[in-house]
């Protein structure tokens, strides 16, 4: 493990050198293996970001083959255990040392695109990803990386770019019962690439812009965020009288936190204890019990007469809306 550190040590000073690196999801990484980590592929100092990105762990990935015979990289990549694969064929000795690394605990990284992207847009997955993931039977963590693209041509400028991480939901592939055929492969391919190209910023996302597998999560994931965040601040001074409110308020953001660190570290130990589906299963079962618990809330109805309609409430939230300079503004940046 000192040889991470080390190297994570080292490519951390020269991120802070040569640009601004945001990590977004850091929740979301298990604090253990085994696991498959797929990320998109567009600079050479990728794999550096994702060491800095990354808490200190046990884990190898691939390389071409020809950064085998280079003089500083070479030695380098080995002394980290770097599987040199050969990318123009099937190579069966570097797929079999991978799922190795997986069925030993650890975490194996791979670009499922196979090479690095010189355009800036994301190219067809390889089945490489998807196959590892589905004969170890681990989960896949999705992670998207936005503007390593542009890296080293602001370096030449003297810039510092700022490069955005964003590490998704672990998820498993699905099911299948029985040996993954060739066209299984393909549309896991397609779903674990979908999951990255939700990741990134939208420029990137070059084959997969207009995956519908996208625009279904993007969809789904907003209607939820929509429908849940405007539900649970409401729910709070509904249920508690002004004089606590304040309390209430500092409590709910206080549990959200705490949850927020500790989440990771109990799926982690769910999935050493236990597997992965495990902890899935026990993380579907925290849902159910939550959402059992909000359905017995009893929340006071308004009389008829006090409700305002649907229009009405639309329009006087558009004129709070309109009336703040400092809100619409934000939402036309972000927008």
């Amino acid at each position: 493990m000192w040889r991470f550190r080390i190297a994570r040590a080292v490519f951390m000073a020269s991120q802070k050198l040569l640009c601004r690196l945001i990590v977004i999801g850091r929740e979301n990484i298990p604090s253990a293996g085994p696991y498959v980590l797929a990320v998109n592929h567009m600079s050479t100092a990728d794999i550096g970001l994702v060491f800095v990105g990354f808490p200190v762990q046990s884990w190898r990935y691939f390389a071409g083959e020809k950064w085998a015979t280079h003089p500083v990289w070479g030695p380098l990549m080995s002394w980290l255990g770097v599987i040199f694969v050969n990318r123009g064929a099937i190579d069966r000795r570097a797929i079999r040392e991978a799922q190795e690394v997986l069925r030993s605990g650890s975490v194996f990284a791979l670009a499922p695109e196979g090479t690095r992207s010189k355009t800036g847009y994301m190219q067809p997955g390889r089945d490489g990803a998807a196959f590892l993931a589905h004969t170890a039977g681990v989960p896949v963590l999705p992670v998207g990386l936005s503007n390593s693209d542009i890296l080293f041509a602001n370096v030449r400028r003297l810039r510092r770019p700022t490069i955005t991480m964003r590490v998704g939901k672990p998820f498993l592939l699905p099911d299948l019962g029985r040996r993954a055929r060739s066209s299984d492969l393909s549309s896991f391919t397609c779903l674990i690439m979908t999951h990255i190209a939700a990741l990134v910023d939208p420029r990137h996302r070059g084959e997969y812009a207009a995956s519908p597998a996208l625009v279904a999560l993007q969809a789904v994931y907003g209607v939820g965020s929509g429908m849940v965040v405007p539900a649970e601040i409401g729910l709070v001074p509904q249920t508690v009288s002004a004089g606590r409110l304040q309390q209430a308020n500092a409590l709910q953001g206080m549990s959200r936190n705490i949850v927020g660190v500790l989440g990771p570290a109990v799926g982690g130990a769910l999935v050493v204890a236990g597997s992965p589906g495990f902890a899935l299963a026990a993380d579907a079962a925290s849902f159910l019990v939550c959402a059992a618990l909000l359905a017995r809330i009893r929340v006071p109805r308004r009389r008829e007469e006090e409700r305002p309609g649907y229009l009405s409430e639309l329009r006087e939230g558009w004129r709070e809306f309109t009336s703040r300079a400092w809100l619409w503004s934000t939402v036309g940046i972000f927008g």
